[in-house]
């Protein structure tokens, strides 16, 4: 009886790399994040379905492309105000320096 790849247990540190994080990035998502998928523990030591996470990375990829998250969006730069050191574009800067 082989088992499918969607049921298939994979350790912690695997599961991590599953997802593209650290152990520690791993811990907190299982704390805080109620839609993370079940740790099963066998032996002291802690497992997830590659299947699981597989569909947990797809559920978190597609929600931050269909709403405003400020952590993904690319920073817009704002608009430089003149000041006491600025030079300015149009040619003042002669006007500045006397």
């Amino acid at each position: 009886m082989a088992i499918d790849n969607y049921h298939q247990l994979v350790a912690n540190p695997e599961g991590a790399k599953e997802l593209g994080v650290t152990l520690r990035t791993k811990r907190e998502w299982e704390k805080n994040d109620p839609d993370f998928p079940p740790t099963y523990w066998i032996n002291g030591r802690k497992y997830n379905k590659r299947g699981e996470l597989r569909e947990y990375i797809e559920r978190r990829r597609v929600s931050s492309e269909t709403k405003k998250n400020p952590g993904w969006e690319v920073a817009r730069s704002r608009a430089r105000v003149k000041g006491r050191f600025s030079t300015t574009d149009n040619g003042d800067e002669e006007a500045d320096s006397v």
